[in-house]
């Protein structure tokens, strides 16, 4: 899909993506928990994670859709988040190296053309002694679930811009990231990771 059009489906589904759903919710707190310092939320969408950022927290939100920012901006206010939001291409912007102290994506890595890329750009912005923190979605370990996931992956695409067929784990270890922890729930349909950069 291209990205104009992604990008048109996106800024659609704000109200969608403002909605909040307990289980999702009580992962991302834990996730989250104890995140201060500089933080790349990446696909910062409409500010989901905000209400589980400290206000000590000093965050660079990046996403392509210019709704999605607008009402991330509103949340920030809402939670007096210091917030540098930027519409722009995760796969693209210019950030410095070793400048996070963590790098948070959720419910993300369905949606780039190279999540690998983006995951290795992750571990370069992420300072050495940093983490990136994901939850994430994708193919399910049980077999019947995966067959469906795959078989409705072409029309699912077309219609949220989203891939629900993706390996998220195998992601994670294509990529340059030194795996810490994963955690799978829901049939591993959903994963909680952390992950430090490695270093040469």
């Amino acid at each position: 899909m291209k990205k104009e059009k992604l990008i048109e489906k996106y800024d659609s589904h704000v109200e969608l993506h403002s909605k909040q759903h307990p289980t999702i919710e009580r992962w991302r707190a834990r996730l989250l928990d104890g995140v201060q310092g500089s933080v790349l939320d990446s696909g910062v969408g409409a500010g989901g994670n905000f209400p589980y950022y400290g206000k000590d927290v000093r965050l660079t939100g990046v996403d392509f859709s210019p709704k999605m920012i607008e009402r991330a901006q509103e949340q920030a206010v809402k939670y007096g988040i210091e917030a540098d939001l930027m519409v722009e291409d995760i796969e693209e912007v210019d950030l410095r190296a070793g400048q996070f102290d963590y790098v948070v994506s959720t419910l993300t890595l369905c949606s780039y053309p190279n999540p690998v890329r983006v995951l290795n750009r992750f571990g370069e912005w992420c300072k050495d002694d940093g983490e990136m923190l994901l939850l994430e979605h994708g193919l399910s370990v049980n077999k019947a679930i995966r067959a469906l996931q795959k078989g409705v992956e072409p029309v699912f695409h077309q219609v949220t811009g989203c891939h629900v067929h993706r390996d998220i784990l195998e992601i994670v270890r294509r990529s340059d990231l030194e795996l810490v922890s994963a955690e799978g729930h829901w049939s591993g349909i959903f994963h909680l990771v952390r992950a430090r950069p490695k270093r040469v």
